[in-house]
C-alpha cells in the first residue's frame, strides 16, 4: 500500500489546532503500514497522525501501540428506528436561532471535555474548548443539520444536533444540558425532540457515536431504545518535527 493510499492530510483541524495533523485511512493496519505512514509524517513534518480501528482488531493496536501510538477515544455507535407515528414536543424544547448563538457557544465550551481531544493532551484546552463552540454554532442554521435547545426562566440550558435529514439514517452529533440544570428531564426531552425531527424528515434510523467508558452517555441512550452497533478505538501518534 503506497503512503498516498495510506495517509491524508486534515487542513481544517492542521489549521484550526495550529499544528499539522493526518489521518492514516484503513480501518486496518499492519506493522509495516505503520511504518510507511510514520515515514510520511516526518517526510512532511506532520506532528500528528490519527487512526481508527474496530476495537476488536487486537493486531491493528498491538502494531498502533508498537510504534507509539496511544489509544485515546472508545469511539461507540449506537442506533434505533425512527417512531411512527410522530408526537408533539415537549413544550420546553424548540428550534435554535442566530439569536441563541453566544449562548451556544458559551455552554459547548465547558460541555465536551471527555472528548478525545482533552483526553489527548497535546491540543490547547482553550482550542479544544473552541472546536465545540464552533460544531455547534455553525450547524445553526446549516443546510442538513438542526439544532434542539431547551429553554426555561433561566434561558438556554440544554442543545442536541441532528445532523444528515432526509438521509436515510440520521445522526445526532452535539448534545449538552447545562450542570445545574441536569436531572431534570431536559435530556431525555432534547432526545425526545431530535427523534420526531429525525422521522420527520423521512429518515427511517437515526445513530448516534458516543464515548464508550461514559456509562451516563450510554445509559442515556439505551434508555431510549438506542442499541450498540460497533466500537472502534482512536488511536494518535505524536511525532518530533523540529529536525
Amino acid at each position: 500500500m503506497t503512503a498516498a493510499e495510506l495517509c491524508v492530510p486534515l487542513k481544517w483541524d492542521s489549521v484550526f489546532f495550529g499544528v499539522s495533523i493526518g489521518r492514516l485511512l484503513p480501518s486496518t493496519l499492519s506493522s509495516t503500514d505503520i511504518t510507511s505512514a510514520v515515514d510520511w509524517a516526518r517526510a512532511r513534518r506532520v506532528a500528528c497522525l490519527y487512526a481508527l480501528v474496530a476495537t476488536e482488531d487486537t493486531a491493528s493496536r498491538r502494531a498502533l501501540e508498537s510504534s507509539r501510538f496511544r489509544a485515546i477515544d472508545e469511539r461507540l455507535t449506537l442506533a434505533r428506528a425512527l417512531p411512527s407515528p410522530l408526537l408533539p414536543h415537549d413544550a420546553r424544547i424548540r428550534v435554535a436561532t442566530k439569536a441563541d448563538i453566544p449562548a451556544l457557544a458559551a455552554l459547548a465550551r465547558v460541555s465536551h471535555h471527555n472528548t478525545r481531544f482533552y483526553a489527548d493532551g497535546h491540543f490547547a484546552r482553550e482550542r479544544c474548548d473552541a472546536l465545540y463552540a464552533t460544531w455547534i454554532t455553525q450547524s445553526v442554521g446549516s443546510g442538513n443539520d438542526q439544532v434542539l435547545v431547551a429553554a426555561d426562566g433561566d434561558g438556554l440550558v440544554g442543545y442536541l444536533s441532528v445532523q444528515q435529514l432526509g438521509a436515510r439514517v440520521a445522526r445526532i452529533g452535539l448534545v449538552a444540558v447545562a450542570e445545574r440544570h441536569q436531572g431534570k428531564g431536559f435530556g431525555r426531552a432534547l432526545l425526545e425532540a431530535g427523534l420526531q425531527v429525525a422521522a420527520a424528515s423521512g429518515a427511517q434510523e437515526i445513530a448516534v457515536v458516543t464515548q464508550g467508558t461514559n456509562p451516563g452517555a450510554v445509559a442515556y441512550y439505551t434508555a431510549a431504545g438506542f442499541a450498540p452497533t460497533g466500537s472502534e478505538t482512536w488511536y494518535h501518534g505524536w511525532f518530533d518535527t523540529a529536525s
